[in-house]
């Protein structure tokens, strides 16, 4: 066996033994950042600089050069175990990355540690994946893929719905979105119409708003638990359950189990699929599952040479169903279909005929006045000029850069680099193709025409125009011949979509920190709103309102409606004038205090006499001198 060692040793080129070398001390610099990252962990920041650090610089470099030589020695020359120095950099790359993006969030330097963890994530996977070779020979197989597809589900389902619960649970869910919906719930679940009050009056959700009868799947898992956690469970479920039609169509491109598995898990990760479970709810988070469904059936037909198939058309009707604007989305992978066979273009054209006529007679003669969302393109209109979509039209004809400079902004191009990073920037790549240029139709008009107020990262307005980009992705990995190049980019996908997602959302961490040492306060306060009558009206501070709103009239607090039950939040003790209205509502306006601690909340009712009315009246007396 020496003597083959030996062999192997005289066939092996300079360049292979100097980047065995180099392998090595890269691990070993590895090391040194693993320990950058322990002083991170005992607040020393990464970016500061210290004369004493510095100072210690022999020690430092005696221990790379150690390092390497031990790296070197142990698993080049005397294990023969070069896969083992390659787990060793894989690991400790990863590690690396993702102490990175973990300790820089919230610090000013958040941004460039996530380039660099981008950066340094391409590095890694290309050499793991093009200049090593791991992954290009073998496959999973269908029950270990499946196994995978299903555990990354259940995490993220898990991840998310767990978030968005203690998140509720801590006060943070507000009346728009989770309130809203959660009446709209009471009311379908009596039988009624999707009513809410939340602007002040009864108004149909439904016919004036949005039209999403998709909502009605919903009411039976709703009935079983009539809670506003409830609809959290639902939307982070159907997220997840997304992965399911995503790797369908991966694998029906005929690309490896591999590449599905790591494209479903970089769809999870996504910050914006990931982030967009974490806030409220809304019914634009169940299209991807829908939408997605309805691209597998299609594209399933087509394969098979089917002209129709209940499932296809099931699915389309079900994603027209969402939402109005749903159409929008179909339309848009629909146009790039015509571009593939001419069975393809032939159901395509009637698909996209079909969903144009339903949103045109949805939006002429179903929605009301207050459909028209224009005032979120406000700044793109000016003044003077009526708010309309069509005058959104003509500013475009007309004034095309004064659109651009005002769509182009460093705080919306940081926000798109969420999007657009981890996947590898493919869906910008893809567009060089007239086929996937519709696909970007969804991520210009609700993304980037839409004023930067309305998104965030954790906002709802991410779910569809991702989903079109997984379209263009599978698309684009499809069209590479070498099996190296494809794993590099699914890996990569996955990759820095995880550090990606941890940058952005790992803050949310803190929820869980904050319910577990104020569980007692939280739980008080949900007994207190839980204890009012469904049958009384009520006001709600914005975190409170989805607490209370399991009735048929309740307000926000803003409107200073006098109710039978008012909730303020004590917590927004900061808001101008808060105390004196608290003092206003007792003293002149006939309340008495229900329930009261100090720096949380007050409820009031109307009517009411209590001991603790004269105590909260002096207090707050107090605080208003």
């Amino acid at each position: 066996m020496s003597e083959n060692r030996g062999r192997q040793t005289a066939r092996q080129t300079f360049s292979e033994t100097a980047g065995e070398i180099f392998e090595a001390a890269a691990a070993a610099f590895l090391m040194i950042l693993l320990f950058s990252l322990y002083r991170a962990a005992r607040a020393i920041p990464l970016d500061r600089l210290s004369a004493g650090i510095v100072e210690g610089y022999p020690k430092f470099v005696v221990f790379f050069i150690v390092l390497t030589i031990f790296f070197y020695a142990v698993f080049i020359l005397w294990l023969r175990r070069r896969a083992w120095l390659d787990a060793i950099l894989a690991l400790a790359a990863i590690t690396s990355l993702s102490g990175l993006a973990a300790f820089s969030v919230g610090t000013d330097y958040a941004g460039p540690a996530r380039l660099i963890a981008w950066i340094g994530a391409a590095y890694l996977c290309y050499f793991l994946c093009v200049v090593r070779g791991y992954g290009t020979d073998s496959d999973l197989n269908k029950k270990s893929a499946a196994a995978l597809v299903a555990l990354f589900a259940a995490v993220s389902f898990a991840l998310t719905a767990a978030t968005g619960i203690v998140r509720h649970r801590i006060f943070l869910t507000s009346d728009f979105d989770l309130g809203i919906f959660d009446q709209m719930f009471y009311f379908m679940g009596r039988g009624e119409a999707p009513v809410t009050t939340s602007v002040g009056y009864a108004m149909n959700h439904m016919l004036e708003i949005h039209f999403s009868p998709i909502l009605y799947l919903l009411v039976p898992f709703d009935k079983l638990r009539p809670d506003a956690e409830t609809l959290i469970l639902l939307q982070s479920l159907f997220v997840s359950l997304a992965a399911i039609p995503l790797y369908r169509i991966v694998r029906l491109h005929e690309l490896e189990r591999k590449i599905a598995v790591l494209l479903t898990l970089g769809f999870l990760l996504q910050p914006g699929i990931f982030g967009g479970q974490l806030k409220d709810f809304h019914e634009i988070k169940l299209l991807p599952f829908f939408f997605l469904s309805f691209v597998y059936f299609f594209e399933r037909d087509e394969r098979d040479k089917r002209f129709f198939s209940a499932p296809t058309a099931a699915f389309f009707i079900l994603t027209l169903l969402v939402k109005e604007d749903a159409a929008i989305y179909l339309i848009a992978y629909l146009l790039s279909a015509l571009f593939r066979s001419e069975s393809a273009r032939k159901r395509a054209l009637l698909y996209s005929a079909a969903a144009a006529i339903y949103f045109i007679a949805v939006t002429t003669f179903i929605l009301g006045a207050e459909s028209d969302f224009s005032y979120r393109y406000r700044g793109l209109i000016p003044e003077g000029v009526e708010r309309s979509i069509s005058a959104l039209g003509k500013v475009l004809f007309t004034s095309p850069f004064a659109i651009l400079i005002r769509t182009f902004t460093p705080e919306k191009l940081t926000l798109y680099a969420l999007m657009f990073a981890p996947l590898v920037f493919l869906p910008l790549s893809g567009i060089r193709k007239l086929k996937n240029l519709s696909l970007m139709m969804p991520f210009i008009a609700f993304n980037l025409l839409q004023d930067l107020e309305w998104q965030a990262i954790d906002s709802q307005y991410f779910m569809g125009p991702v989903s079109c980009f997984m379209v263009i992705v599978v698309a684009e990995i499809e069209s590479i011949r070498r099996p190296a190049k494809r794993i590099f980019l699914a890996s990569l996908i996955a990759l820095t979509a995880f550090l990606l997602c941890l940058s952005a959302h790992l803050p949310k961490s803190d929820y869980f920190k904050k319910y577990a040492r104020e569980s007692a306060v939280y739980q008080a306060l949900e007994s207190e709103l839980k204890a009012v009558p469904s049958e009384r009206s009520a006001s709600g501070a914005s975190h409170f309102y989805a607490h209370l709103s399991r009735r048929a009239e309740i307000y926000p607090t803003a409107f200073e409606y006098e109710t039978d039950i008012i909730a303020v939040d004590l917590r927004d003790s900061k808001v101008p004038g808060l105390f004196k209205r608290v003092l206003t509502l007792i003293q002149d306006r006939g309340y008495g205090v229900r329930s009261y601690r100090r720096d949380y909340w007050v409820i009031l009712e109307k009517g009411l006499e209590s001991d603790a009315t004269q105590a909260v009246v002096g207090e707050m007396s107090y605080l208003t001198r």
